[in-house]
């Protein structure tokens, strides 16, 4: 599913066809970067998942709204510095 923002879900086969990455999606920094290792969402509104920056990973998690997806570092973990 393609969102306004350029962002694009990519789901699994099958019946529950879960959401497994999400391609271009919007990163504090400005730029987009394809989010993957999606996991169970732990609320409503958020789906946690994992960035590359500089070869290095950086967990935080998805949120969506009525523009697409968009990716949120948490900063108090490992590599969180590298995402404004």
């Amino acid at each position: 599913m393609k969102c306004p923002n350029g962002s694009e879900s990519v789901f699994s086969n099958g019946p529950w066809a879960e959401i497994i990455v999400i391609k271009n999606c919007p990163c504090s920094d400005g730029k987009s970067r394809t989010v993957s290792r999606l996991k169970q969402p732990n609320t409503a509104f958020s789906i946690p998942g994992v960035v590359y920056v500089n070869g290095k990973t950086v967990t935080g998690f998805v949120t969506c709204n009525e523009d697409g997806y968009k990716f949120l570092a948490y900063s108090y973990r490992k590599n969180g510095h590298l995402l404004p």
